[in-house]
């Protein structure tokens, strides 16, 4: 009806609670402690909702500081005290990550670099320090909307930073050749993140929009089928990794697909089209995917819920 919000829906299809929210979210994560939900608006909007599944308790809403926005998604510090989020020192045109005290209302303490431009996609690494994050080198200024205005220029990356203090410990590119694959939303796969991209350039490209990236290994693209390169549209909306850490789930609204690919030898383990796909998210039985119709689905698709509203771009699990 025009209207935006966030919702806490069970495996089952149950609606556990939803919010208002004044213009659209983007993602959702939560904290390991609290069990508290923090919702980040899209681009280039400033604000950001903290919730849970308790009714009685009104979502509480902060703002980045003057001067920036978020980019829509971030995460917690392993001890659930801090908020890390991605976001825009827009005049600048430089990416920094903004720092929040979870206990005392999501107060903006600090920030730092993000190691490059348009910071996407930011997950805190299994050592509960590094953060990896995916520097999608996109330019944009509130001032122009959602316009890009640096594709010639662009340098993406996914950079590797201490949450302590700040300090990049690495950046890593793909070579000049995919300067244009805008790295977006990762996931982490032991000592690895797999990232899904957004390519820039000519449609009609065979360019793979998956890869990898380690402190150990460096950084490199995964060789997809050429069919499959172009069923996706050069559009990687959402990705995930299972339970078992054995396989990524790459989303692709643009392609109207969701591909499963194995982490180690990088064969194709699924290709299910869905129209509208978004969101993914994996649990300990299944994997689960939300749709641009609305549709709450399944890895083995045995039953699908329709809801009276469209999903937006990312679903995300969490045990409450």
């Amino acid at each position: 009806d025009g209207t935006f919000g966030a919702v806490l829906i069970s495996e089952r299809g149950e609606m556990v609670r939803e919010i208002d929210l004044p213009s659209r979210g983007h993602d959702v994560v939560f904290n390991p402690v609290t069990n508290q939900a923090v919702v980040f608006a899209r681009r280039p909007a400033t604000f950001a909702a903290a919730f849970s599944a308790d009714k009685l308790r009104e979502p509480f809403f902060f703002s980045t500081t003057k001067g920036r926005h978020f980019y829509g998604h971030g995460c917690f510090s392993s001890d659930g005290k801090l908020l890390y989020a991605t976001e825009n020192d827009f005049d600048a045109a430089r990416g920094v990550i903004g720092i929040y005290d979870v206990s005392n209302n999501f107060k903006h303490l600090d920030e730092f670099d993000s190691g490059g431009v348009g910071p996407h996609e930011m997950l805190m690494m299994p050592d509960g320090k590094t953060l990896a994050i995916a520097n999608g080198g996109i330019e944009t200024h509130p001032d122009f909307g959602r316009q890009k205005l640096n594709l010639p220029l662009m340098r993406p990356n996914i950079s590797w930073v201490d949450s302590t203090s700040g300090s990049l410990i690495a950046s890593q590119s793909l070579p000049a050749k995919f300067n244009r694959l805008s790295l977006r939303h990762i996931c982490v796969a032991g000592n690895k993140v797999i990232f899904g991209g957004q390519h820039q350039g000519p449609p009609t490209a065979p360019i793979s929009i998956v890869g990898e990236a380690s402190l150990e290994a460096g950084i490199g693209i995964w060789d997809l089928p050429e069919d499959l390169m172009r069923r996706t549209k050069h559009y990687a909306g959402s990705i995930a990794m299972s339970e078992d850490r054995e396989t990524a789930y790459v989303s692709s609204s643009s392609g109207g697909i969701v591909l499963g690919i194995d982490v180690v030898s990088k064969d194709i383990k699924l290709v299910k089209e869905m129209p509208g796909a978004n969101g993914i998210s994996a649990s300990s039985t299944t994997v689960n995917f939300s749709t641009r119709n609305g549709e709450l689905k399944t890895r083995k698709q045995t039953r699908s819920r329709k809801f009276s509203f469209d999903f937006d771009n990312h679903l995300s699990g969490t045990q409450i």
